[in-house]
């Protein structure tokens, strides 16, 4: 019993100085009970974006003669076209592309 006091007063008793006695302060805890079991959370799901519209409206360029409030707006704008393309190259590397030879072949059978 004294043991474990004497213990959690040298935890308490030392600062935290650095992200590095953060992490020895969460190790330590750790191992005072080995046998306890540790929850690993489950990875996060995958974000679920609204479909890429095909036509991009208020599209706009940083151009001369654009009021410095316009330069905000493009940015949020160039931000929101480059998040949309890269979710449009993720979910294209995600689904399987056809054989497109088979495509025409079909096409080609059936008098299309």
């Amino acid at each position: 019993m004294e043991k474990e006091s004497e213990t959690n007063k040298d935890v308490r008793d030392t600062k935290i100085k650095n992200a590095t006695d953060i992490q020895r302060r969460k190790l330590e805890k750790l191992m005072k009970n080995p046998e306890k079991p540790v929850e690993i959370p489950d990875r996060p799901k995958e974000r679920n974006f609204p479909k890429p519209p095909d036509f991009v409206r208020n599209v706009m360029g940083s151009s001369a003669g654009a009021g410095s409030g316009e330069f905000h707006v493009y940015r949020h704008i160039r931000r929101k076209e480059y998040s949309r393309q890269k979710w449009i190259e993720e979910h294209a590397k995600k689904v399987p592309i056809p054989n497109t030879d088979s495509i025409i072949d079909q096409c080609l059978t059936s008098g299309w």
